[in-house]
């Protein structure tokens, strides 16, 4: 919503979808004007500079440059979003997290046990499927192993709870964004941690004005790569029908229901199907 400058409800639960699309429609006479024409000028330069870059096989900084733009367009014109028209990032807190172990006693985690097993199959679910969504767009040598992502997500989790905070799964979009400008290796992390401590630390005050729609749509951009897998449902479906069976169900609960309550009915539907087929 924030594409068009709307500050929709937080709708969840069954036809969650729905209920953000009656909003928009109902809402239409509210739309900003300047945030959806900001939002549809970026995606135009990303895909045209995604389409150069694949072209003449470089990776310009597009989106680097389209950010620090947009935080200088709406620093210049702060009617923008002081008005409500068009939303920004705002106040990012600067300071890092303290070191503080978690509680352990016993009491706190028999009422977390039950959504601590759901919400497991449901982030590694994910991670594996974000993982074979990836794999299909890089070479044989730039594929990822799901089970050393896992470990990492682990590891990620468990270190993270020093620090009180908390990592639910790997993001499709935010993967997505990474793989669009080139990044195959891990050692990506070993040059983007350093400069977000940098930008926290001493940069992060300039980051209040970002418009909300250059972000939506650097998001839809990274995501035309995930709508493209449309394309093998032809090929599954002659070659493996219980698999296009499997995710034809996951996708139409996903979209009828909650992301999450979809994903875990649709691994049960997967493991029944197995069973009697």
């Amino acid at each position: 919503m924030v594409f068009f400058g709307l500050n929709s409800p937080q709708y969840t639960g069954f036809f969650y979808i729905y209920h953000k699309l009656i909003y928009l429609f109902s809402h239409t006479h509210e739309i900003c004007i300047p945030a959806f024409i900001m939002g549809s000028v970026t995606i135009i330069i990303l895909l045209i500079t995604s389409y150069l870059n694949r072209k003449y096989s470089r990776q310009f900084p597009d989106l680097l440059f389209i950010i620090i733009i947009s935080i200088i367009f709406t620093s210049y014109y702060p009617e923008l979003y002081q008005t409500g028209c068009m939303g920004i990032v705002g106040n990012i807190p600067s300071q890092f997290p303290s070191f503080q172990l978690p509680i352990f006693q016993v009491a706190y985690y028999f009422p977390l046990l039950r959504i601590s097993i759901i919400l497991a199959i449901i982030t590694g679910t994910m991670n594996f499927t974000l993982v074979k969504s990836l794999n299909n767009t890089f070479s044989e040598e730039e594929k990822i192993s799901d089970t050393q992502e896992l470990i990492a997500y682990a590891l990620t989790c468990l270190i993270g709870s020093l620090f009180q905070c908390f990592l639910p799964s790997g993001s499709l979009s935010r993967s997505l964004v990474l793989a669009n400008i080139g990044v195959r290796s891990n050692l990506a992390s070993i040059f983007t941690v350093p400069c977000l401590l940098v930008i926290l630390k001493y940069f992060i005050s300039y980051m209040a004005t970002l418009p909300k729609p250059v972000l939506a749509a650097a998001i839809i951009v990274a995501l035309q790569n995930a709508f493209k897998q449309f394309g093998v449902l032809p090929v599954l479906y002659r070659s493996n029908f219980i698999g296009f069976l499997e995710w034809s169900i996951t996708f139409i609960l996903v979209i009828l229901l909650d992301i999450e309550l979809g994903l875990f009915m649709g691994i049960a539907v997967s493991v029944t199907l197995k069973q009697f087929y």
